[in-house]
């Protein structure tokens, strides 16, 4: 009699152990149905859910470290978007005193020109304000026509110079807050990032110009 219930304990457990075997498989078979019926982004998850149908531990997602260095908030311009590559670094002050190097090419009363740390073509020069002024649409009427006087001498000098075909202007003011322009030489269009977008409805434009002619 005790072999017997022996044999009848057995059987339960293994009709439970069947049991839950069915339901477990039944289960990830209703995944597997489902993650095929997504778009083709999830065949990874398919593949995942067909190993651990078949007894396989599913894969683990690996990230490398170079990645996760970079992560964090990044600075985000008007429209609210993360600006790429940008990164707010305060001001030129410490190239204004000396105390940074780099490589000055002229300077004046109310100016310095240095050679981009990181130029965009060689010969790509920052000229930037001696007073730390935020913008250049910051700065008065006449500071501001003194810094375009500067600009306009110094690039008439980088194309004779260096030569080149034409002196591009760039002013941007995201990066580094404080009133600077640059001047980049060129040989062919192409050879600085473009300013080219989608086209505006009629009615955007519209909306555009009521604002700026009002």
């Amino acid at each position: 009699a005790r072999g017997r219930g022996r044999r009848r304990s057995r059987r339960r457990s293994h009709r439970r152990a069947a049991a839950g075997g069915v339901a477990w498989r039944r289960s990830t078979a209703r995944r597997v149905a489902a993650a095929r019926r997504q778009p083709r982004r999830a065949r990874g998850a398919v593949r995942r859910l067909s190993r651990q149908a078949v007894g396989r531990r599913p894969a683990r997602l690996r990230l490398h470290a170079r990645r996760l260095r970079g992560a964090g908030p990044r600075p985000r311009g008007a429209d609210g978007r993360a600006q790429q590559g940008a990164a707010v670094t305060g001001d030129f002050r410490g190239i204004v005193e000396g105390a940074r190097a780099v490589h000055e090419v002229c300077r004046d009363e109310h100016h310095v020109a240095f050679l981009a740390e990181r130029p965009v073509r060689p010969g790509h020069v920052v000229v930037c304000t001696v007073a730390v002024v935020d913008s250049v649409f910051d700065l008065t009427p006449e500071a501001s026509a003194r810094l375009w006087s500067f600009v306009h001498e110094l690039g008439v000098r980088m194309r004779a110079r260096l030569p080149c075909e034409r002196v591009c202007l760039s002013v941007i003011g995201w990066a580094v807050r404080h009133a600077h322009v640059h001047l980049i030489p060129t040989d062919a269009a192409g050879e600085v990032p473009g300013l080219d977008g989608a086209p505006l409805s009629a009615a955007a434009a519209q909306a555009v110009l009521q604002r700026l002619r009002g």
